[in-house]
């Protein structure tokens, strides 16, 4: 089937089953993430999802070649057909370490310092819920793309360096934008102005990367931001319904990594 046909069912399953099981009580008697003070806790987050876009732009200046090899794999940039699986270099593998530990560590040194639980980044608590979701959802990805058959006879050496570069990928990615912004902006703003506030940074960390690196131009560069888009809200919307990080997490890592099986 196209890929992009298949894209776009697995966004409409995404959303199917995200309906369905909204009604199920693990869903239902999810624990809201709530903060005492919102707007200061959403004016740190902003401001900190600001400072990750600036940084990240000023170290695509100064360190160019080595994140735009990671970058090949990372930010996924197709919507109209299917991207090829890159030759991931010890190179690309550090640099997409580097993003990933320097994500945590921002988000971590706040936590900390501002004396927080781990449930105020999803985490701790609602694990049935998150749990729950993103297996069904990384299930229904892989059955969509035809790739059963292939993870049950076992992967080459390239599938398992997909898997790798997609925990990294995910990991620092979800941990920052919908487990330590997307409560916040929430509380302060409301849920859904809070989700899309989440996603217009998120695609903004991408775009420093992407727009300046891999090859998009005209209809992909369109394509590829639509998609982006698309992709930002939907992950989104699974932390607003689990309030649980594992949600995002699991769905987006599947997400990823089948697209380059």
């Amino acid at each position: 089937m196209n890929f992009p046909v298949l894209l776009f069912s697995e966004f409409i399953g995404v959303v199917a089953v995200i309906r369905i099981l909204s009604i199920t009580p693990a869903l239902k008697n999810r624990r809201r993430l709530n903060f005492k003070y919102p707007g200061r806790e959403g004016g740190a987050a902003l401001s900190i999802g600001v400072l990750i876009v600036v940084a990240t732009a000023a170290l695509v200046r100064v360190a160019g070649a080595d994140i735009a090899q990671a970058g090949q794999f990372s930010w996924y940039p197709s919507l109209l057909g299917a991207p090829a699986l890159p030759a991931i270099t010890p190179a690309a593998i550090a640099a997409q370490i580097f993003f990933t530990a320097a994500l945590v560590l921002i988000v971590a040194a706040s936590v900390y310092l501002r004396k927080q639980p781990l449930l105020s980044i999803g985490l701790g608590r609602n694990t049935q819920a998150g749990l729950q979701l993103g297996l069904a959802l990384a299930l229904l990805t892989i059955f969509i793309h035809g790739k059963i058959s292939l993870i049950i006879r076992g992967m080459a050496g390239s599938g398992t360096n997909a898997l790798i570069m997609a925990v990294l990928t995910v990991v620092g990615e979800e941990v920052v934008f919908r487990g330590y912004i997307q409560p916040r902006l929430s509380s302060w703003l409301g849920d859904w102005r809070g989700l899309l506030a989440t996603a217009g940074l998120s695609l903004a960390w991408w775009s420093v990367v992407a727009i300046g690196f891999l090859p998009l131009t005209g209809l992909a560069l369109v394509g590829a931001i639509i998609y982006r888009l698309l992709l930002e809200v939907l992950l989104g919307w699974l932390m607003k319904e689990s309030n649980s990080l594992l949600a995002p997490v699991i769905y987006h890592l599947a997400h990823l990594w089948v697209a380059f099986l």
